[in-house]
């Protein structure tokens, strides 16, 4: 990656003294040549055998031969532009990775600015040079075509987690591992973009009351255990509007494990330190709070872990809530309480409830969609969600009837399923009358909060557009 910052170096100082940059470009003639290697146009039986062979060698877990390429930074650099330029981009990119990723070895475009690499030609360790080499080219060819005025945002490229693609019993699922590729995508784009630490000026400048309060925190903080925290919005499609009108906070370790939730490993939830949540909750609070000055009329949840309501960083939380103005809590607010322990009893849950009750729109309780904690499904006046366990989507079946037996235990009360990887998953929650819905199956997690909702109509939702069903 040094090496791809040195040629971009060079030959931005080369730009800004002649036009040198437009004879580099002009070197890399576009289109595929007779021994060129062209994408695989859809995931079709051919990727899934290759991928079946390299999931089931013990040896290539989180494998280097199945990797991403992405350019999302230079797409979100873009913005608006990214239409004008996305064909001669995904077109010298396409050229690129076809020119040099060998004989043997496959590619598929994923989204519409990543691509997801298949090198079982290839040993872990040339298969990560391979990547990098084709990260490196293609960021020397972006430079030279001049897209934007300013040096444009590097390739990334990361391998993606095959494990995930085992079902319970051993075989390949092909659904799942589709679901990782997204996972590492998003990860990427995601990655230097969203870190709460880099949040937190903005955090501060937003909301300096809330700031202060969280600070008082700090004096029996330990540093950060994770460095690389990244920050992503899960979109919620909610039936009474027919919108994406809700977007939940998530937060992934660099090597893309959730924090909260029942996919979250126990490792992991017990390192959520005070200085963790803490700067998360700068963080939140400061896009919470830039979200309702555009007046946008949508629901904002914060997961908070159960463990920190059972700690003296609750109440330092709980000031630092109230500091926020008090329509747009009692509004557009769902306070989630994630990790909740199994056979916590009913009395401890209505405590931390009540902590909430009144100081936001609603409080919501995450469980696992496959083990139903009873205790939570005893309360009132909360939002019951619900979140599949990965071993559940090796079983279509017994995610439907999972889902089913959800809906039913939450009766009257407001009921959400998150984490869905397929449109057919959303079809059935909404069949089976599931309120709130999410997951990459319907909509990608996003770096930051967008600037308006969007009407998405079941039928729409369920269907999707067919470009996007061509390319999951």
């Amino acid at each position: 990656m040094n090496t791809l910052r040195q040629w971009v170096t060079k030959l931005a100082s080369w730009r800004r003294g002649n036009d040198v940059a437009d004879a580099v470009s002009s070197e890399f003639t576009l289109g595929f040549g007779p021994d060129d290697v062209r994408p695989s146009i859809t995931w079709d039986q051919d990727i899934d055998l290759t991928l079946n062979s390299l999931v089931n060698e013990a040896t290539t877990k989180a494998s280097g031969r199945v990797q991403v390429l992405t350019v999302a930074h230079l797409r979100a650099e873009l913005g608006e532009a990214w239409d004008r330029y996305k064909k001669h981009v995904l077109l010298i990119a396409e050229t690129t990775i076809g020119r040099m990723i060998g004989k043997g070895n496959t590619y598929i475009q994923q989204d519409e600015d990543s691509w997801l690499l298949l090198m079982p030609s290839l040993s872990e360790h040339e298969a990560q040079l391979k990547a990098d080499d084709i990260a490196m080219v293609l960021g020397e060819k972006l430079v030279g075509e001049r897209f934007a005025e300013q040096e444009p945002p590097l390739p990334q490229t990361a391998k993606v987690d095959l494990g995930a693609a085992l079902n319970p019993d051993g075989s390949f699922n092909s659904d799942a591992l589709r679901a990782s590729v997204k996972r590492a995508r998003i990860m990427l784009a995601a990655r230097d973009a969203r870190r709460p630490a880099q949040e937190l000026d903005k955090a501060k400048t937003a909301a300096k009351p809330q700031e202060k309060a969280m600070g008082t925190a700090a004096s029996f903080s330990q540093a950060s255990l994770f460095p690389a925290l990244t920050l992503a919005y899960r979109p919620l499609w909610q039936a009474d509007t027919e919108s994406f009108s809700g977007f939940a906070l998530r937060a992934f370790t660099d090597t893309g494990e959730p924090v909260f939730g029942p996919n979250a490993l126990p490792s992991v939830q017990a390192m959520l330190n005070d200085a963790t949540i803490i700067d998360l909750a700068k963080a939140a609070f400061g896009d919470f709070t830039a979200m309702t000055q555009k007046n946008m009329r949508a629901t904002y949840i914060l997961p908070v872990p159960f463990s920190v309501m059972t700690r003296k960083l609750g109440a330092v939380f709980l000031r630092a809530l109230a500091a926020l103005p008090q329509k747009e809590r009692l509004t557009y607010m769902r306070i989630e309480i994630v990790n909740v322990p199994l056979r916590t009893p009913v009395s401890t849950l209505v405590t931390v409830r009540d902590l909430f009750r009144g100081r936001v729109k609603d409080v919501g309780f995450l469980m696992d969609l496959g083990q139903i904690n009873n205790e939570v499904m005893a309360l009132d006046h909360v939002v019951i969600e619900a979140e599949p366990h990965a071993d559940m989507f090796g079983n279509e079946q017994f995610l439907h009837e999972s889902m089913s037996f959800f809906r039913r235990r939450a009766a009257a009360r407001r009921c959400a399923v998150m984490g869905l990887r397929t449109r057919a998953q959303a079809g059935f929650a909404l069949h089976a009358g599931i309120d709130e819905i999410s997951g990459t199956g319907i909509a990608d997690d996003l770096r930051h909060l967008p600037d308006r909702t969007t009407v998405v109509y079941k039928q729409e939702l369920v269907r999707g557009p067919a470009s996007r069903e061509a390319t999951f």
